[in-house]
């Protein structure tokens, strides 16, 4: 289920004989046991297509807030925790329930800004299968709102009924230390300037 929630869509798979030679129509039996789809294959390569695999930005069904200790316990240990349909948070954003019901697209993805298109008929959670990280900031329809961490890894905020623009963008500490610092640079070098060519004029 974590292959599924990580948006990992295709694998390409080696095909062996008998003997686990190249090539082959042989495939390693995971692959058969988790009921992937064949879609494409030569002499020695298989593309195959996980079909169960949820989309990158959705709405989880379930939610709960623990504490990061807890969250690896569940996610290693609990055979009955499904990533597929709960969504494991470390801070509350302060919703009651969801329905995991609505639409989500992507429309703008880069690596330091990422939009999508929400709809719902509830407030619901949002899940973005992207890494977390303290620098990514949220914002919904140009008004900034809390995220948290989800199932450990991925990023999670809450989006209101209706129709939304959702914007993640991330501005890490490290660039605001270092466009302060340049700031103060630059406004000493323009005064210490200042400074020279007064005392030349006199």
């Amino acid at each position: 289920p974590f292959i599924d929630i990580a948006n990992v869509k295709y694998f390409i798979g080696i095909g062996r004989d008998r003997n686990g030679h190249i090539p082959g129509d042989l495939l390693n039996y995971h692959f058969n046991e988790a009921g992937y789809k064949k879609v494409f294959n030569d002499k020695s390569a298989v593309i195959l297509e996980n079909p169960k695999a949820l989309s990158r930005a959705y709405f989880p069904l379930y939610f709960k807030v623990v504490n990061q200790a807890k969250i690896e316990d569940i996610m290693m240990i609990d055979s009955t925790f499904d990533p597929r349909t709960t969504a494991l948070l470390e801070k509350d954003l302060k919703i009651a329930t969801t329905s995991g019901k609505g639409l989500s697209s992507i429309l703008n993805y880069t690596p330091n800004m990422v939009k999508i298109k929400t709809e719902a008929e509830n407030p619901e959670i949002l899940i973005l299968a992207d890494q977390y990280d303290e620098g990514w900031k949220a914002k919904v329809d140009e008004e900034e709102v809390p995220i948290s961490p989800a199932n450990y890894i991925f990023r999670a905020g809450k989006v209101p009924a209706g129709k939304h623009e959702v914007v993640f963008n991330y501005y890490p500490k490290s660039f605001d230390i270092g466009l302060k610092i340049s700031l103060v640079t630059l406004g000493s070098i323009i005064l210490l300037s200042m400074f020279v060519i007064k005392r030349k004029q006199f």
